[in-house]
């Protein structure tokens, strides 16, 4: 599989000496595939350090189009290498950052789509292609959306906005007594809507405010006369999403405490990125007038391949939604 570079960005390029032998003559050639011009032309490597990484070469190569190419990377010549090493690269076209995509990225879903452009030369979204790259990162964050919408959860950094809560007692669903360990006093326990909760702070716009029958007071304010903690007023649950009152407690039921906080868990599994590449490379083909769906060397019918994606679509986001006590 092809490694990402993007335009504008250096890419560092390793290689191996044969018996990790130091002060080589190591050097490289990059072609494009398109068209066989050579990017880069017999380069020398420079030896990384020969004390602490001993036949370790480096090369610092900045892209200057997109498309695919292939890095050699060899000692003696090239006609007549006594060791070679061969990679592929795809540059994509942007020009300052990889694709913004949380879940997936745009190159993730050509990989999954497999489209050649000509010859064996891999399907890059840019500018000129359909489609872009803008729009398969828009398709992006409208399917990762969907996933947070569908899930009930989240596998980024998620806002969520005046959310309000009851202050129910004991029989109700949204609250109730636990007596405290090593403690004769109740903690009073809201489930919020949300799991992994992330630690609240006032900088990051956080919130946990109590009505008092005249306004909202926030808890967590700085300056606030309430303190987080296992033994003070309030703790959280930030793994289950629990929040506990311990010493001190709203005086209404009814929308009696409203938070401002983020969820979402800090890495993203291999089965969300899968569902996302899955899902924006099937919206892409859809948009295919063809019956057939050719992938490399492989031609299939479009629907069929459009019905196992939707199954793998449908058990993944079934398996990974969540239910909560609300």
């Amino acid at each position: 599989m092809a490694r990402n570079a993007y335009i504008g960005t250096a890419t560092i390029l390793l290689y191996t000496a044969k018996g990790n032998v130091t002060g080589a003559t190591c050097k490289i050639r990059i072609v494009k595939l398109s068209d066989g011009t050579k990017t880069v032309d017999d380069a020398s490597m420079t030896e990384v350090s020969s004390t602490n990484a001993p036949g370790l070469y480096r090369y610092s190569w900045t892209p200057t189009a997109i498309g695919g190419y292939a890095a050699y990377l060899f000692q003696g010549t090239f006609a007549s290498p006594t060791w070679l090493q061969k990679e592929e690269i795809e540059v994509l076209g942007a020009t300052s950052a990889p694709p913004v995509g949380n879940y997936t990225t745009a190159a993730l879903v050509a990989s999954a789509l497999q489209f050649e452009e000509s010859g064996d030369t891999r399907l890059v979204f840019d500018t000129t292609s359909k489609p872009t790259l803008a729009e398969v990162n828009q398709w992006i964050s409208e399917a990762e959306d969907l996933i947070d919408d569908e899930t009930h959860h989240s596998w980024k950094a998620t806002t969520v906005t005046d959310e309000h809560y009851d202050f129910e007692i004991a029989e109700e669903s949204k609250s109730f007594f636990r007596p405290r360990r090593g403690s004769n006093a109740d903690e009073k326990i809201v489930f919020l809507k949300h799991r992994q909760i992330r630690t609240l702070t006032t900088g990051s716009g956080d919130k946990l405010e109590v009505w008092d029958g005249s306004q909202w007071v926030d808890w967590i304010a700085t300056g606030s006369a309430y303190t987080e903690g296992r033994d003070e007023d309030f703790w959280l649950d930030y793994d289950q999403g629990i929040l506990y009152f311990a010493n001190s407690y709203p005086s209404r039921k009814k929308n009696a405490v409203r938070m401002t906080y983020r969820y979402g868990a800090s890495s993203v599994p291999g089965d969300i990125t899968r569902l996302a590449t899955t899902m924006v490379a099937s919206q892409i083909l859809q948009t295919d007038t063809s019956d057939l769906y050719v992938a490399g060397s492989e031609t299939q019918k479009k629907e069929e391949v459009l019905k196992r994606w939707d199954d793998q679509i449908k058990r993944i986001l079934n398996n990974r939604a969540e239910v909560r006590l609300l």
